[in-house]
């Protein structure tokens, strides 16, 4: 018997789904929208710009595995992503607490848990150093995230992205204050 794959979600369908999530919390958080089709939003602050924007993983959508974002964040003197002089730039996972931390790790490893790919155990693993390695795939992890490590977040269903707009909205306004604090 056949598995059943999900909607495949695209980095178009990705960036539609979190701006209707978003967009309305942005306005009340006095945010406008970035320039150009990816979701994320700009605050004019004095004479800087405090900008952030989801980044789709470059490796697309794969119907095994899903796929994978980030969020960067910047401060500088443009309201152009990565434009003009950058005074601060950090991705999300940099400005989350360990517990947030773990939030995230528990998330991405549900989500992976739904995959077929995990399902029917297509990963392909190696190991070098005494490491294991996922050379294909995705594989749930055990070990505490570290915000040094860049973790990605990981999504296979729609809700999967509703529940990262969500988590990311809740976390806005402090690292909006983090990040304006250390610029």
């Amino acid at each position: 018997m056949g598995s059943i794959l999900p909607m495949k979600i695209n980095s178009k369908l990705f960036h539609k789904i979190v701006k209707h999530n978003i967009s309305g919390q942005l306005t009340n958080f006095g945010y406008i929208k970035t320039k150009g089709a990816m979701a994320g939003g700009c605050k004019p602050m004095n004479d800087k710009f405090f900008l952030f924007w989801f980044q789709c993983d470059k490796w697309g959508w794969e119907d095994n595995w899903g796929s994978s974002f980030t969020i960067e964040f910047q401060l500088s003197n443009s309201d152009e992503i990565a434009g003009g002089s950058l005074l601060q730039r950090g991705r999300l996972p940099t400005y989350l607490s360990d517990s947030e931390l773990e939030v995230m790790r528990h998330k991405n490893n549900e989500v992976i848990k739904t995959t077929i790919g995990f399902k029917q155990q297509l990963q392909v693993v190696t190991e070098a150093d005494g490491e294991r390695i996922v050379a294909l795939g995705k594989e749930p992890s055990d070990k505490p995230y570290n915000s040094n490590l860049d973790p990605w977040f990981h999504y296979y269903l729609e809700d999967d992205i509703h529940f990262w707009s969500t988590f990311f909205l809740e976390r806005l306004p402090g690292i909006e204050l983090a990040i304006i604090g250390a610029g």
